[in-house]
């Protein structure tokens, strides 16, 4: 049946309900993780209710209930406008401000000097749902898990190439798994506490984390449901398990089977965000055909009008690869960037392009 666009959540839910009955809600993006929730309490129906989900999609809370129990989060605050983080800024000198419940570092920012937060504060942005919090130094990991009945099945350790927010420079955004077995194993047994603290029995996270250079590890923060970008196939080419497919099962009661699965092989992902302009020249998917290249998708083809990337997982073009170490699938993910091609007109003879 059709419903108009214009309908709520709520008012969608039970009108399926009146007509038909409502067995399960399934929700796979971040923005529709709590309103299916919120639907699931009200016709009391199977699956992650308000009060579980709202500790991974408020970053206040999360870190709150993590300070607690004694993990390291970075120091933070709330805020409602720029200017109040300028404590945090005098006492860290660098400081991070993000929203509560942002995702995909949109409208994140680096703060280095009092100017900034000045400069902030006379941007058209509303800053009534923020926090600041010190910023960490250290490379940066995403750990994806699926987890059934409070047992993680499987736990994949990323480590990013650069920086997510580098997706403001049009800079391309990868991540590689860790080779490191000791590093893995630690990162693993963190991840495990930070899933039982916040009391998730079913389900699949996308955590990330800082490793310090004096081995800390750091909270950054946790979503329930899979990582985006390139993560899914990246997942499926080492695990051979497909993570969305089994965010659906843990959301409608259907048993996974996945205990104890056996890593196949290291992958990689690497996405290229786009270009503001017409597209005059790009990569095809014919030229990544390597047997290591797991999936490359392309999305725009010439002529193509682009727009600036609005979050680190927007992207043109995606390429998962595989390798028989960290090292193979780092230096292939390498390559790729210097391969891809993109090349846009802003306007007559005046172009933007990027090779990698």
């Amino acid at each position: 049946m059709a419903f108009k666009v214009t309908l709520k959540w709520h008012a969608v839910a039970a009108e399926i309900e009146r007509q038909y009955g409502l067995d399960f809600v399934v929700a796979i993006s971040e923005r529709n993780l709590l309103p299916a929730a919120e639907i699931r309490s009200r016709f009391n129906l199977y699956g992650k209710k308000p009060e579980e989900v709202i500790l991974f999609r408020n970053k206040l809370k999360m870190k709150e209930r993590l300070l607690q129990h004694g993990f390291r989060v970075p120091q933070f605050r709330s805020i409602t406008s720029p200017i109040e983080a300028r404590g945090l800024l005098d006492m860290y000198k660098k400081i991070v401000l993000k929203p509560i419940d942002g995702m995909g570092s949109k409208n994140t920012f680096i703060v280095n000097e009092p100017s900034d937060l000045l400069y902030l504060e006379q941007c058209n942005l509303d800053f009534s749902n923020y926090e600041a919090e010190e910023f960490i130094d250290g490379e940066m990991y995403h750990i994806d898990s699926i987890i059934e009945n409070g047992q993680i099945c499987i736990a994949s350790v990323f480590r990013y190439m650069n920086p997510t927010l580098d997706y403001n420079l049009s800079k391309p955004i990868g991540a590689v798994m860790e080779g490191n077995l000791q590093r893995v194993k630690v990162i693993k047994q963190f991840n495990e506490k930070i899933l039982s603290c916040l009391g998730i029995t079913n389900g699949v996270t996308h955590l990330e984390i800082f490793y310090t250079p004096d081995n800390e590890i750091v909270f950054c923060e946790v979503a329930a449901r899979p990582g985006g970008c390139a993560v899914a196939p990246a997942m499926m080419a080492a695990w051979d398990t497909n993570i969305i497919e089994e965010m659906i099962k843990t959301e409608v009661s259907i048993p996974l089977n996945q205990a104890h699965l056996p890593m196949k092989q290291y992958s990689g992902w690497v996405t290229f965000p786009p270009l503001p302009g017409v597209v005059e020249d790009i990569s095809t998917e014919a030229e990544f055909n390597e047997d290591w290249i797991y999936e490359c998708k392309i999305k725009p083809v010439i002529g193509d009008k682009l727009s600036s990337p609005y979050m680190s997982g927007d992207y043109v073009a995606k390429v998962t690869v595989t390798g028989s170490s960290e090292k193979e699938v780092f230096d292939r993910l390498s390559q790729i960037k210097k391969r891809f091609v993109l090349r846009v007109n802003k306007a007559p003879k005046q172009g933007e392009s990027y090779a990698g």
